[in-house]
């Protein structure tokens, strides 16, 4: 039975505004990526909020993060932060540094400086309708509002329109490198496309290219160099364009990216390191093959790269670092879902990959602890393809008993990784009462109740919710791998179709 995930996940818009969309993925098949050669050590900071923060940046010696109600926290290494008094209510969408000041604008045209990010000043405007972002350079600011204008100031107190078009609408974004500024809108469309806006200084703006064919460009950013255009197509395809002046663009990423829309980009210790509403944090070496980031599938504005680490700032306060990052490692196969389910006593098991890179075959693993695996089938790969393959495979004459199974993907070098473990069951009826087994164990852990079981949340044992299932139609059964997750006490909240709710502690040892 097909089970979905229903995720509130909120992405960047010009890498400073959050938007609510409904997420879709395919519970228990979660896509197996590219890994990395060692995990890298993310980590949660404390940042005394539970206001969304909407942008991090960096200046002056320190990060300055913004967000809802005013909200204004500074930090000297990304670790340790400290609220701030804005002065203000309004959500605050993005800051800039510049001059030795520091600039926060965000909606209802809000304006603060601050010569320290210390003590905030605001400042009036006239842009009633509020800022979407600000970048600085060649000596001044340019903010960008929603209204069609692009606003310029020289000391972040007083501000002048230096472009304006009714018929532009949408957000404006801004960004500045290789001594020019580039803005466009976050609105296009086939029948209605939109230019990008260069200038030179920051007052003369000219209308020089049109990007994305009619997909929504939500922002661009200078990062080693270049130009980078977040482009949200309209057919599920998101990528990136590249532009070392503004004028000439290119395709970066390939048919391998991950699922998901891109939000804001940074490059550090090696790799480029992306912002995705459904994977969280996402890292490539060279925008081909991508990795998820562990531990890090959350929900950001943005994320940079400053003082050696990077860091990123989203929903409900939260606040992620990581002190040491490692290399993504490109894997044989991209492994779109791995699926199981009893048949009398056989275990049918289907799995479908989106593409294959001198793949050789996969091994069938069986194990009835989830700890020793031994190999019961070997299924040869197609090799390399881009276009989608499904494989099959049916372990047969089992005994009553819960199993767990998973593939080993090998190449034609011999190198190899190993899918997430799923759990089938076979020979016994969903059961009466909401059960929850095996417990304590390494994962995964299968809940079991016979008349249907509705909706599921994981919460950490401090409370954190880590996910949130509701399911299309109810399961009698549904497993959890537990990817990514350390050992230790886990809060499972059930409710059931027959209007019943339970909450189970399980044990990942």
């Amino acid at each position: 039975m097909k089970l979905v995930t229903i995720r509130s996940s909120v992405i960047s818009l010009s890498y400073h505004h959050f938007i609510w969309v409904l997420g879709l993925t395919l519970l228990g098949l979660s896509a197996v990526e590219p890994i990395l050669a060692q995990q890298s050590q993310w980590q949660v900071a404390v940042s005394g909020t539970n206001q969304t923060l909407n942008h991090v940046s960096y200046g002056g010696g320190q990060f300055v993060t913004v967000g809802e109600v005013g909200t204004i926290l500074t930090s000297p290494d990304g670790i340790t932060w400290t609220t701030r008094t804005s002065g203000v209510t309004q959500t605050l969408i993005a800051s800039s540094y510049g001059q030795g000041q520091w600039v926060v604008i965000g909606s209802g045209g809000t304006v603060l400086t601050s010569p320290d990010g210390i003590s905030w000043t605001p400042r009036s405007s006239t842009a009633t309708q509020g800022f979407g972002s600000i970048a600085y350079g060649n000596g001044r600011w340019i903010a960008g509002d929603v209204q069609g204008r692009l606003w310029s100031s020289a000391d972040g107190i007083s501000w002048s329109i230096v472009y304006s078009n009714a018929n532009f609408p949408g957000q404006i974004w801004v960004s500045y490198g290789n001594g020019q500024w580039i803005a466009g809108s976050t609105y296009s469309s086939r029948s209605f496309l939109l230019p990008v806006l260069m200038s030179p200084d920051g007052v003369t703006w000219t209308a020089r290219k049109y990007l994305g064919f009619g997909d929504f460009i939500t922002g661009v950013s200078f990062v080693e160099g270049k130009y980078f255009a977040e482009v949200r197509g309209r057919y599920g395809y998101n990528y990136f364009l590249q532009s070392s002046d503004g004028i000439t663009w290119t395709n970066v990423v390939s048919d391998r990216r991950p699922p998901g829309n891109f939000g804001s980009l940074t490059y550090g210790a090696g790799q480029w390191l992306a912002i995705n509403d459904e994977k969280g944090i996402v890292s490539t070496l060279d925008f081909t093959v991508w990795s998820t980031q562990p531990n890090t599938n959350y929900y950001f504005g943005n994320i940079i790269y400053a003082t050696g680490k990077p860091v990123a700032v989203g929903y409900q306060g939260l606040i992620l670092y990581a002190t040491t990052l490692y290399t993504p490692v490109a894997l044989p196969v991209s492994l779109v879902n791995f699926d199981g389910k009893a048949q009398n006593s056989s275990v049918s098991l289907d799995w479908e990959t989106s593409w294959e890179k001198g793949a050789s075959h996969f091994l069938v693993e069986r194990s009835i602890d989830a700890k020793s695996f031994e190999a019961v089938g070997r299924i040869s790969a197609l090799g390399t393809t881009n276009a989608n393959q499904h494989y099959s495979f049916v372990d047969k004459d089992l005994a009553s008993n819960l199993w767990y199974y998973r593939l080993r993907q090998v190449d034609l070098d011999g190198t190899y990784t190993h899918s997430q473990i799923i759990a089938v069951r076979i020979g016994t009826e969903p059961l009466e009462t909401l059960t929850l087994s095996p417990n304590p164990s390494s994962g995964p852990m299968l809940i079991e109740y016979k008349k249907g079981i509705q909706s599921v949340r994981i919460y950490s044992v401090t409370g954190t919710l880590i996910e949130q299932h509701e399911f299309a139609q109810a399961v009698d059964r549904w497993s959890w791998a537990a990817s990514g997750q350390p050992a230790g006490v886990y809060i499972i909240e059930a409710k059931t179709q027959d209007s019943k709710s339970a909450s189970l502690r399980w044990i990942k040892q």
